[in-house]
């Protein structure tokens, strides 16, 4: 839903806070790889690709995330491929990619949606191609906030959709991939439990 009506939209208006993007070591390509951050939200993993010299396009299905992102790369002297684009739409004029993050996106999604979504991303890409993809697991502290509206599935008051996923949904969602280096995170954040699910999957 490309409008003003989007809780994304809607969240990133009203002054969000710029993410930090992956804490995690990036994967290690050529100069000049093509990678696309999809829902690149303020821009942070997706700098940190432009200065490995990287060949970046991000989308996001929000507008006014792109406005922050674009601000950012000029302060920086940076240039990106910026693009509005619900994942779950036509992918084809994108291309092939080298490395795809996905971090945090498909938890946003219903299920029908994420299927869309993991199907458009295998698409774009090729023989030796990273997935690198995190989102939240079942157990964090956040599971049961809101109304649930599928199963593992709950809206916030914002319109905002969280899913938590399983070890074995990723690897179904993903099963065209290899997937052995998926895995689930667990720490705490001063008394609060924390799960996540993350790891670079390969198209072989």
């Amino acid at each position: 839903m490309l409008n003003g009506t989007d809780p994304w939209e809607l969240y990133y208006k009203r002054g969000a806070v710029t993410w930090k993007g992956s804490p995690y070591s990036l994967p290690e390509l050529k100069i000049g790889s093509r990678v696309l951050d999809i829902g690149c939200g303020t821009g942070s993993t997706l700098i940190r690709a432009i200065d490995r010299g990287w060949d970046v396009v991000g989308v996001d299905i929000s507008a006014s995330a792109l406005d922050i992102t674009g601000k950012r790369l000029d302060q920086r002297g940076l240039e990106c491929d910026l693009r509005v684009l619900d994942i779950t739409d036509d992918v084809s004029d994108l291309g092939k990619f080298d490395l795809i993050f996905c971090h945090y996106i498909l938890g946003a999604l219903g299920k029908v949606a994420r299927d869309l979504a993991s199907s458009n991303i295998v698409s774009m890409m090729k023989k030796g191609s990273i997935l690198s993809f995190e989102d939240i697991a079942v157990g964090d502290i956040r599971e049961g906030r809101g109304r649930m509206i599928e199963e593992m599935t709950f809206i916030k008051g914002n319109g905002i959709v969280q899913h938590f996923f399983t070890l074995d949904e990723i690897k179904e969602l993903f099963k065209d991939l290899d997937t052995s280096d998926v895995l689930i995170d667990e720490w705490t954040h001063g008394m609060m439990k924390r799960k996540r699910t993350r790891g670079l999957m390969i198209l072989e």
